[in-house]
Order: C-alpha cells, then sequence, then structure tokens
C-alpha cells in the first residue's frame, strides 16, 4: 500500500518499469501523477507479471488515461484475474459512460471485481452499468458504496436487478438512508 505518493513517483514507478517485479496487489490512492511517472506507470501495468489488483482510487489519472490502462490491463497476458478500485473518481454521467465504453471490443473473462465507491452516481448511472458487469463472467465483487440514497426513485429495483446477477454473490453497498428490499437477492453489508 502506497497511497497519497506526491513527490518521488517517477522514480518509483522508473524502478518498477524496470523491472519485472513480482508485486500482486498495488494500491496508490490518492497519489498524483505527473506526465513522466505516469508513463512509468503504464509501462509497469503492461509487464506486470502478477499484478492481480489495483487500486487507483482518489488519484489525478483521468478518465482517458483510466482507459488507457484498462486497454493495457486486457493486453497482458500475465494478467488472467484482476479487481480494479476506482473509488472517489467522479465516474458518473458521461464520465461513467466514457468508462463503461473503454469495455467495449473486449472479452472481459480476467475482470473479477470493480470499486466503484463514492462516485456519485444516480439510478440513471446504475442502469449503464449493469449490462458492463453482465459481460464480465467472472465478476464476483463489486463495491458500489456510498453512491445511492434511498430517496432516489427506482433504485431498489434496479440495485435488485443488479443483485440478481447469478454469478455476484457479493455486492456491497452503504446507503445514506436504511433501504429495505422484498428479495434477499444480494447481500447489504456495512
Amino acid at each position: 500500500d502506497l497511497g497519497r505518493i506526491e513527490d518521488g513517483s517517477k522514480k518509483l514507478f522508473k524502478v518498477l518499469a524496470n523491472k519485472q517485479v513480482p508485486i500482486q496487489c498495488f494500491k496508490i490512492q490518492g497519489s498524483r501523477f505527473n506526465t513522466d511517472s505516469f508513463n512509468y506507470f503504464k509501462i509497469f501495468i503492461s509487464n506486470a507479471p502478477n499484478l492481480k489488483e489495483l487500486d487507483i482510487s482518489n488519484t489525478n489519472i483521468s478518465i482517458t488515461d483510466i482507459g488507457m490502462l484498462i486497454n493495457l490491463i486486457q493486453a497482458n497476458q500475465s494478467i488472467t484475474q484482476f479487481k480494479l478500485h476506482l473509488n472517489s473518481m467522479q465516474l458518473n454521467g458521461s464520465t461513467l459512460e466514457t468508462f463503461v465504453g473503454f469495455f467495449n471490443g473486449h472479452i472481459l473473462n480476467k475482470w473479477e471485481g470493480l470499486g466503484l465507491e463514492n462516485n456519485g452516481m444516480k439510478k440513471k448511472d446504475l442502469q449503464l452499468l449493469i449490462p458492463l458487469l453482465q459481460k464480465m463472467p467472472n465478476l464476483s465483487w463489486i463495491n458500489l458504496s456510498n453512491n445511492f440514497a434511498s430517496s432516489m426513485k427506482g433504485i431498489d429495483t434496479e440495485l435488485e436487478n443488479l443483485g440478481m446477477r447469478p454469478i455476484l454473490p457479493l455486492v456491497t453497498f452503504q446507503f445514506k438512508y436504511q433501504m429495505f428490499f422484498p428479495s434477499n437477492s444480494f447481500s447489504q453489508v456495512h
């Protein structure tokens, strides 16, 4: 866990890019990148032999660069299973639509988890996200905490639709208000 890197990230990512470090889980949430450090970071992702999980939550990585990372993860043949954390990245509305588009044209077998906590999502965003999740056959974990309120009209139905995915055993939610659902088709955690 190397969260909140602000100075010296270029040196760190240069070392990681030049060596095939056997990192499985890399957490750099809250870090700030400049052009040089991000270029080395991309090389690291391209060549990471063991990477299975990446947390880039609350960073200054742009939506375009997130798309580049998704493509690099997809292209890295060593990565066979992957969890990506994108919490607090303002992935909602047109930005979420762009994010979903980055997965088009790919076979999404390696995606096992997505952390999308605290992105200011609304019902429309969830409706956009569900078809993407259905294209990820090995998805077993998703965190959508701190996005929805019980006062959002129709959100209960959309959350139930998400929970009805037969291969999605754990969905994590945290609501601003208590919600009750008629079925127990998903787990409410927190």
